[in-house]
């Protein structure tokens, strides 16, 4: 993707350029991940009032948020891998939302100073057992067991570790 296509209603902003090296990053770092199946090459990154990824290879993210591209940008891996497949049959599919917040995680950790808010939160609950985490008063507990949960579990199994969790999505995959 050109740069003319990514996040063009920002302008000549400081923040589109940021973002624009950042989802470089997490881009490449996405691709190390497809296994022997089809990458959604992404196309366009437009601003808009939710985080979205359409199977043409349009990303929608809101202006206020930019750090959800990195959960977008792996949806490009996710839709053609074969654990998505197993988990559409088997009617699980938000664990794919779950492995999408894990890469959000490590790129966080990677390409912002200080990590950001979903960075912050998981190793936050690092420090938490089992029953701080599903007692959390987040605003959204089913949220926090359903998806939060799920996703520290793929984050705590790497062992906090990019590499280890790209060995086991491709183990996932195999």
């Amino acid at each position: 993707m050109n740069f003319e296509h990514f996040m063009p209603s920002e302008g000549a902003s400081s923040r589109r350029l940021e973002s624009w090296q950042r989802f470089q990053e997490a881009e490449r770092a996405a691709k190390s991940f497809v296994g022997n199946w089809l990458w959604v090459e992404i196309i366009r990154v437009d601003v808009a009032g939710n985080a979205i990824w359409h199977d043409d290879g349009r990303i929608e993210v809101p202006s206020t948020n930019s750090d959800s591209l990195f959960h977008e940008v792996f949806h490009s891996v996710l839709h053609h891998a074969p654990f998505k497949r197993i988990a559409e049959q088997a009617a699980c599919t938000f664990y794919c939302e779950c492995l999408c917040n894990a890469f959000e995680y490590f790129m966080e950790a990677k390409l912002i100073p200080g990590g950001g808010s979903w960075m912050r939160r998981m190793e936050s609950w690092e420090r938490c057992g089992f029953q701080s985490i599903i007692e959390a008063k987040s605003g959204d507990r089913a949220w926090d067991f359903k998806y939060g949960l799920a996703t520290h579990t793929f984050i705590l199994a790497s062992g906090f570790d990019i590499d280890r969790f790209r060995k086991i999505f491709l183990a996932m995959n195999a």
